[in-house]
């Protein structure tokens, strides 16, 4: 699907396209995650080290979907970033949301504690929260 989103298709052909590939019931639920995301999250520009605004209190849907797009982007080349992000989170006072940032990005690149930020990781009170909790 993610195929289709790049191409930029129009949003009414894009329901037709995803009804035919995923069928209609969990296209419905997947129209309503991509609306969410494309009107109160931009995960690209975070990803790209722009300015981000983490969604309001009364957006918890967008909050869940921020997190995990974020994490679930994690590769050896964006960990880094992934990373401070779920550490800015955590200076935020936005622990549980950072931790979601940091087990979707673990579930999501398997190198990820091979990686420089992750050691870096280790030292911020994120992670040394985290190790204690065994949550990571």
């Amino acid at each position: 699907m993610s195929r289709y989103i790049q191409q930029g298709l129009d949003h009414y052909l894009e329901r037709e396209v995803f009804n035919g590939v995923v069928g209609e019931g969990v296209n419905r639920l997947f129209q309503s995650h991509l609306t969410l995301v494309r009107e109160s999250v931009d995960i690209q520009a975070a990803l790209e080290g722009k300015q981000w605004k983490f969604p309001a209190k009364d957006k918890l849907g967008a909050r869940y979907a921020f997190c995990i797009g974020i994490g679930a982007c994690a590769n050896q080349d964006t960990a880094g970033r992934v990373l401070a992000i779920a550490e800015e989170l955590y200076d935020r006072k936005e622990a549980e949301f950072a931790e979601i940032v940091v087990q979707t990005a673990a579930g999501s690149f398997a190198g990820l504690m091979d990686t420089s930020a992750w050691s870096l990781l280790r030292q911020h009170h994120l992670g040394k929260a985290m190790l204690q909790l065994r949550r990571i």
